[in-house]
């Protein structure tokens, strides 16, 4: 389990210390190394959830401009971006997958044997993410738990997870991934063979198309219905991901005008950590961060907006 959580840090260690090219030589070596040992469908998936996110986060970590005489790096909230967007893109290429698959399985026979009554060909019904989902839930704890919790446990939990399972395996995965580039991070450090030197974790910037993701997600999940509405929301939620980091740094800038803190900031990550565990209110939290985030985030095109005003006057 733990290999299988670090997988991608040879790529990422790579890279940050040789640079892009060198991650594309440690990709090629694993993805040759895999093909020989395993079928095609896990280099496949080993080349969607370990290699292309490890290439872009390399590649957008490691990007700059030449300012006078010294060098500019992007900042972590342009990584952050991007590496959401692409998140939520493989969470929803998997969710589609996964829900095609089970909903074929289940609906050819369905068909065929009304097709045989009817004696004329039925068409399938159109995929349903929500409803897919939710079949499918309910088909695997019905068939491995069923002694164990009632039904309408079963259905409040499947309630609560299927509107925002897409968002779940994105910031799953994107928390694996940025775990494991801070680890890459910190043992090059200590060998002083990082080619970036270590960026400020309180100094994010996101994008601002990306907050104009997050609005236009939101508006469109609100008021469309079936996979156009699943699908926005959860884009929008996945895209809020950078703005939680930001609230986040502000969280911590916050901490450090006091005299306390490292207690104040134990006791947050404490409480929230276990939140997240029990599933008692982290989804609370969740919005919390990405609004403290987001109005940050405002604020800043706000003053910036007025700033450009005052120039030009």
């Amino acid at each position: 389990m733990v290999g299988l959580c670090l997988s991608p840090l040879p790529v990422i260690m790579a890279g940050l210390s040789i640079g892009f090219i060198g991650a594309t030589i440690a990709s090629a070596a694993g993805l040759l190394l895999l093909s020989t040992l395993t079928f095609g469908e896990a280099t496949i998936i080993y080349f969607a959830w370990d290699i292309a996110p490890s290439l872009l986060l390399v590649y957008l970590v490691l990007k700059h401009r030449t300012q006078g005489k010294g060098t500019v790096w992007y900042p972590l909230g342009y990584t952050l971006s991007w590496l959401s967007l692409l998140t939520a893109g493989i969470a929803l290429l998997t969710i589609l997958a996964i829900v095609a698959a089970f909903d074929t399985a289940i609906t050819s026979t369905v068909t065929n044997a009304a097709t045989e009554v009817t004696a004329t060909p039925v068409p399938a019904p159109s995929l349903d993410i929500d409803a897919g989902l939710k079949a499918l839930f309910l088909k695997a704890i019905s068939s491995s738990l069923s002694s164990q919790i009632d039904a309408s446990t079963t259905m409040a939990a499947i309630e609560k997870i299927v509107p925002i399972f897409m968002t779940m395996i994105a910031a799953t995965w994107l928390l694996r991934i940025v775990f494991v580039a801070y680890i890459a991070e910190y043992i090059l450090l200590k060998k002083k063979k990082t080619l970036r030197p270590k960026p400020s974790y309180t100094e994010i910037y996101v994008q601002n198309w990306a907050l104009v993701v997050v609005v236009a997600g939101a508006a469109i999940g609100y008021l469309a219905s079936g996979n156009i509405s699943y699908i926005s929301s959860n884009l929008a939620a996945c895209m809020a991901i950078p703005f939680c980091a930001l609230g986040l740094s502000r969280i911590h800038l916050w901490a450090e005008q006091t005299k306390f803190a490292g207690i104040l900031l134990l006791i947050f990550y404490t409480l929230m950590t276990l939140a997240f565990i029990f599933g008692l209110g982290a989804v609370e939290i969740f919005v919390m961060l990405a609004a403290i985030g987001l109005y940050e985030q405002l604020s800043r095109v706000y003053r910036t907006s007025i700033q450009k005003k005052m120039e030009r006057k």
